[in-house]
């Protein structure tokens, strides 16, 4: 299970992707659900040193992502200000 903590750093990080326009789902998909989906299958992660990587991945095989527009590199900036 995800911890509070953690589901809010996703949210964060995943409404803050599409502020910069950085990320773009399918139509119809709330944002915070999809962050919420997102947040659960996190248990699937190695490690949270990984963190940055991970989301890459998990937006990158969502299927209710059109598009993602950051690298790894974006979502660890992001990631970084959200955290702080």
């Amino acid at each position: 299970m995800t911890t509070p903590l953690i589901k809010n750093i996703i949210r964060r990080v995943v409404s803050e992707l599409d502020r910069r326009e950085l990320l773009d789902l399918e139509p119809g998909i709330d944002l915070l659900t999809f962050a919420d989906t997102i947040s659960a299958t996190m248990q699937g992660a190695k490690a949270f040193s990984q963190f940055s990587s991970w989301l890459s991945e998990a937006l990158i095989a969502s299927p209710h992502v059109a598009e993602l527009y950051a690298s790894n590199e974006d979502i660890l900036d992001i990631l970084r200000d959200v955290s702080a």
